[in-house]
């Protein structure tokens, strides 16, 4: 969506954009997002989204104290014929809001297994192929292909290489939000990732299936498809750290992974499976309704042993703290010591480029990983 307030670097004047809504109304959906009567608790509801929110947020709700003023937020005046319904003044109810905080146990160990076993893969030479090499000041991109472990595909990977510390180097494998199903490229692709790579450790995005230049695929398909969809992502991930095994620029015993939203609701499941990682930081995640058992991160939670910092908003809506936030972490079989749980100001998308949630980030992977030595 290159045209949408969304990719703008600030708000612009009503109607710029010409998008208008089947009643004639202009911006409905970016450029600021909208104050609403509606309450939860003492927080009113804001709506459509802002210029600088993923796409997907459009039409995901937010909250706010209604005192609070932010530029990315404005009101709509309008003139009523009629009075509205009482009704129409209520909470909104979102899919994950909607959801039972009940769940039952975790599957035991032998249901455990056969769902590992349903997402494990035959290693084998991977005859990796660099396809892509793209240069900017402060990093080297190299997109690399490989067989994919199903289906007669080809594994994508985009290895980002920091120019401000030497080999080899650290390596944190990142997986973004739900619009990494409808971006078709990487470099359209806006995750915030640079303070990584800033940092002196290289990035990794394993193209998996059915995202990026794998997709586009839908966002909720149904059940069945998903279920196939996401078995497919373990097996990229393994050969994905398989590739970075064999690169003696890359340190893959210092790997990290970094996941965001969907990608830290999902990759609960890719580091419980895959025992390589030494670290992982879930920003805006949480549990996920109505999932397959055999890819809902409650059961795979308990078996991740490695530290986890997790990072939310405390009004998240898409991942409310006592349904989605709270379960997760309590359920995580990381040592207490090792698993730390942030809460922030703020709903679902306005953490992911606050400095102090960078700093937060940045300790964690030093702390476990080992810090970087900079180039002078």
């Amino acid at each position: 969506m290159p045209s949408s307030p969304a990719h703008s670097i600030t708000p612009m004047a009503a109607g710029a954009y010409r998008g208008m809504a089947p009643f004639g109304t202009y911006d409905m959906a970016g450029n600021l997002s909208e104050w609403a009567a509606n309450a939860s608790g003492d927080q009113r509801y804001l709506l459509g989204g802002a210029w600088n929110d993923e796409p997907y947020l459009f039409v995901a709700p937010g909250t706010s104290d209604p005192i609070a003023r932010a530029t990315k937020s404005g009101f709509r005046c309008v003139r009523r014929v009629t009075s509205p319904p009482q009704e129409s003044l209520q909470g909104l109810v979102t899919p994950l809001r909607a959801a039972s905080s009940e769940r039952h146990q975790p599957v035991d160990d032998r249901t455990f297994q056969i769902f590992s076993d349903l997402q494990a893969y035959d290693k084998t030479n991977l005859a990796a192929k660099e396809e892509q090499i793209d240069d900017s000041p402060y990093w080297r991109r190299e997109t690399v292909t490989f067989p994919a472990a199903y289906g007669g595909e080809r594994m994508m990977v985009h290895v980002f290489l920091p120019k401000n510390s030497e080999p080899p180097y650290q390596v944190v494998a990142v997986f973004g939000g739900i619009n990494v199903l409808d971006t078709k490229r990487v470099e359209d692709f806006e995750f915030p990732y640079e303070f990584l790579l800033r940092s002196g450790r290289a990035v990794v995005f394993p193209v998996f299936s059915g995202t990026l230049e794998r997709g586009p695929s839908p966002y909720f398909p149904p059940i069945n498809q998903e279920r196939e969809r996401a078995l497919r992502w373990p097996k990229d991930m393994g050969q994905t750290i398989d590739y970075l095994e064999t690169r003696p620029d890359i340190d893959a015993h210092r790997l990290g992974f970094y996941g965001l939203s969907y990608g830290a609701a999902h990759g609960v499941r890719l580091i419980a499976l895959d025992h390589r990682f030494r670290a992982a930081v879930f920003t805006s995640g949480g549990l996920m309704p109505n999932q397959p058992q055999e890819t809902d991160s409650w059961n795979y939670a308990p078996r991740v042993r490695i530290p986890v910092l997790m990072l939310n908003g405390r009004d998240d809506l898409l991942f409310p703290v006592e349904t989605a936030q709270k379960p997760l972490f309590n359920a995580f079989g990381t040592p207490a010591p090792d698993k730390r749980y942030v809460q922030y100001e703020g709903g679902h998308a306005n953490l992911v480029s606050r400095p102090d949630l960078i700093g937060e980030i940045l300790e964690w992977f030093d702390r476990c990983m080992g810090p970087v030595k900079l180039r002078p």
